[in-house]
């Protein structure tokens, strides 16, 4: 029963393939919480691929931007750091081989609405949330244990708490978001939460990753 497609295939003794490997890595990179504004615009453009389809998302009709951007550097001054970084590394997983869309578009999902939900608590670490979101099913898409994954990626001790045992201060924001994808908001963890504002965000979440899903695919099938 369920969603088959989000769980991992895993194979015991097997190793994360090379490719996939290589995008964890340079996620990890992106991810720094120490990296610069140059070092960002560097990873992203000693990737020719990534540099040209970041620079072609953010002149979609997503953003409608009065001016077309030409460089990853004009892209950081317009949108911000945290938001290049975010497209480049959506871009990254979803072009990861024979995986269904639908895990991408899911993950999207959980991550703007834990990114909602940080606001609504005005809490600090909005830019982690969204990430813990966003990275909840990376060992489907990986086909690997979240823990090896984990240990790849060296995110800060927050992060890895949510993925791992759905603990620590982040823990009860992405469960509340997975409870809410399963219908059963009687079990949301957050009681003091707005119920309404809460679906508000899940239904806002959806709307943001259908945008995105539609932008991807007009990236894979350009006319």
């Amino acid at each position: 029963q369920g969603r088959y497609f989000e769980y991992p295939r895993l194979i015991h003794g097997t190793q994360i393939p090379a490719n996939r490997l290589a995008v964890l890595r340079l996620i990890a990179r992106l991810e720094d919480p120490g990296i610069t504004i140059e070092e960002v615009e560097t990873l992203i453009n000693q990737d020719v691929t990534l540099s040209y389809k970041v620079l072609r998302l953010i002149n979609s009709a997503f953003y409608s931007l009065p001016k077309k951007i030409d460089s990853i550097s004009r892209a950081v001054v317009f949108l911000g750091l945290n938001r290049i970084k975010r497209w480049a590394i959506v871009i990254l997983v979803n072009a990861i081989d024979y995986k269904p869309r639908e895990l991408l578009i899911t993950a999207l999902v959980r991550a703007h609405t834990c990114e909602q939900i940080a606001r609504m608590l005005n809490r600090s670490d909005i830019e982690q949330c969204y990430i813990a979101g966003l990275f909840s099913l990376l060992d489907a898409i990986m086909d690997a244990p979240m823990e090896e994954i984990l240990r790849h990626l060296n995110l800060v001790e927050e992060i890895n708490e949510a993925l791992l045992y759905g603990s620590g201060p982040i823990g009860p924001i992405l469960q509340t978001v997975l409870c809410l994808e399963h219908g059963l908001c009687h079990k949301i963890p957050l009681r003091d939460l707005d119920l309404a504002g809460t679906l508000d965000a899940y239904l806002q979440g959806i709307e943001t990753a259908e945008m995105v899903r539609r932008q991807l695919e007009n990236q894979a099938n350009p006319t």
